[in-house]
């Protein structure tokens, strides 16, 4: 295998090229690249990374840039090009129900703004698409167990 590779390195170097060589240099590559595949498979999830987003990462973007919104599956799913069912049984893999993942992310958001603005509850359960304080604050304590007036008291305001 390292003949090979300093095969592909002479290869790269040299300027004169024939449309055969050019042939040649792309099935040399590709080769190599199956025999290094075949060594390792974690190199093709290096390779692929980069350009890898998630379906949660893109359910979690769509949310993130609409708070207010309460998106239905089937809206999700088609924003993310996916039948609803396929959309169900991806995120249940990734990270759970759409629901709970959903109200995590909007959650999240809660916090922030109970820490750091002096903002209203009702008009934060509102901006993040919870039809009152009161719903509001029982999806809070469900999946935090603390209420959004204690964590507006811990940090003083």
């Amino acid at each position: 295998m390292s003949w090979l590779i300093s095969q592909c390195a002479h290869q790269c170097t040299d300027n004169k090229k024939t449309e055969t060589d050019a042939i040649y240099d792309k099935v040399r590559s590709s080769y190599l690249l199956s025999c290094i595949l075949k060594k390792n498979k974690n190199v093709g999830l290096i390779l692929h990374a980069p350009s890898f987003v998630s379906v949660s990462e893109k359910i979690a973007r769509i949310v993130m840039a609409n708070y207010s919104r309460n998106w239905s599956n089937s809206e999700l799913a088609s924003a993310v090009l996916m039948s609803e069912s396929s959309l169900k049984r991806r995120m249940y893999k990734e990270v759970g129900s759409i629901s709970t993942f959903v109200h995590k992310i909007k959650l999240t958001e809660a916090i922030r703004k109970l820490r750091r603005t002096n903002t209203p509850i009702s008009v934060i359960s509102s901006e993040l698409g919870y039809s009152s304080p009161s719903y509001f604050s029982k999806v809070f304590f469900k999946y935090l167990k603390t209420y959004p007036q204690n964590i507006r008291k811990k940090n003083g305001r």
